[in-house]
């Protein structure tokens, strides 16, 4: 093997690599995500359920109730509780988007630091071989190429199977109100 054979290997290899590494940063990313949405849905399950044993507890208290003076007396215990219980609720919802955003936020600057360390060692390493950059310039030419035209036989071919339904020129019925 050449010395530009060698190189665009190792080339290919460094750029798999780093492809390898984005694709795990974009699960690290979707990881954070889906958990944050889990602890969100938990909460609100969890508010659900509290309230509905909170309706259940007033059905009872009003089905007691003999005056018209209990009633506005449950309704004042009831709209004080679920005032208390809506603030609980965002400020609860606001505490876990704020993790969720902590989370992503590590994920994002770990990315950021491998891409400044790669970056970095790149620009110190040396050329290993005569005509390195124009191997690596062809290598990503042809990797790309490749991609675009992967892309575009896979469009062709949706296009193919469901082609798009022309737009009718029909208008809409308008609905008439009956008026009885």
């Amino acid at each position: 093997m050449n010395d530009a054979t060698s190189f665009s290997e190792a080339a290919m290899l460094k750029y798999f690599e780093a492809c390898r590494g984005q694709y795990e940063s974009g699960l690290a990313l979707l990881n954070a995500l889906v958990a944050g949405a889990e602890r969100m849905r938990a909460m609100q399950l969890a508010a659900a359920h509290e309230t509905k044993a909170k309706q259940a507890e007033f059905a009872r208290q009003i089905a007691k109730a003999s005056s018209l003076q209990d009633l506005l007396i449950l309704q004042g215990a009831l709209l004080n509780e679920y005032c208390l219980r809506a603030v609980a609720y965002w400020s609860k919802l606001a505490e876990l988007s704020q993790r969720t955003q902590a989370e992503i936020a590590a994920v994002l600057r770990a990315q950021g630091t491998e891409a400044l360390k790669q970056a970095y060692a790149s620009a110190k390493a040396p050329a290993s071989a005569p005509g390195a950059s124009e191997s690596l310039a062809s290598v990503m030419q042809s990797a790309f190429a490749a991609a675009r035209g992967a892309n575009e036989a896979y469009v062709n071919a949706l296009t193919r199977a469901y082609p798009l339904a022309p737009a009718s020129k029909k208008p809409a019925k308008a609905a008439t109100a009956r008026v009885t």
